[in-house]
């Protein structure tokens, strides 16, 4: 039986950026700036007792909406009571 060990990684992206190449000699490229939605990456790396690599899964989570709470404010998740 191998043994193995995973380590876990969370990454949050809240600004990010896009490039758009412009074809056109002599004019400039486009740089656009995104915050909306917020990507969040989840690496997950599985080691053998060797300490090589034998696994890796990428996970990437699109955050629509975030709601934040007021002190007080019933849970979304929550059923009515």
């Amino acid at each position: 039986m191998s043994h193995s060990t995973i380590v876990t990684a969370t990454y949050t992206l809240v600004k990010y950026s896009r490039f758009y190449p412009n074809s056109a000699q002599g004019a400039t490229s486009d740089l656009q700036h995104y915050t909306k939605p917020t990507l969040k990456f989840i690496l997950d790396v599985e080691k053998s007792i060797t300490r090589s690599t034998s696994r890796y899964t990428v996970t990437i989570s699109v955050l629509l909406r975030q709601h934040r709470l007021a002190v007080g404010e019933p849970s979304p998740c929550e059923p009515n009571r």
